[in-house]
């Protein structure tokens, strides 16, 4: 797993039903983009640290694109091959 901001990092890595969850925590004093891989991701959702209200990502090489606000969180919700 891989991500790619140095003011975000990982606080778990889980696995749900349908595959794996992965909870990101941003330490920036503003909105930060972040670069989020997992090897094998053929899909994802993202939420705003809980299940609910999750949206989907695009993926793209293992890779999704995530949106964190100023010291917040998300959780990114993935498939995996």
């Amino acid at each position: 797993m891989t991500v790619d901001h140095p003011e975000v990092q990982v606080t778990s890595l889980g696995r749900f039903d349908e595959g794996v969850v992965v909870r990101l925590q941003s330490f920036a004093d503003v909105p930060v983009e972040v670069e989020v891989g997992l090897r094998g991701l053929r899909s994802a959702q993202v939420s705003p640290g809980l299940a609910r209200g999750r949206r989907p990502l695009e993926v793209s090489a293992e890779k999704v694109r995530v949106r964190l606000p100023a010291c917040g969180v998300a959780a990114v919700w993935g498939t995996c091959e």
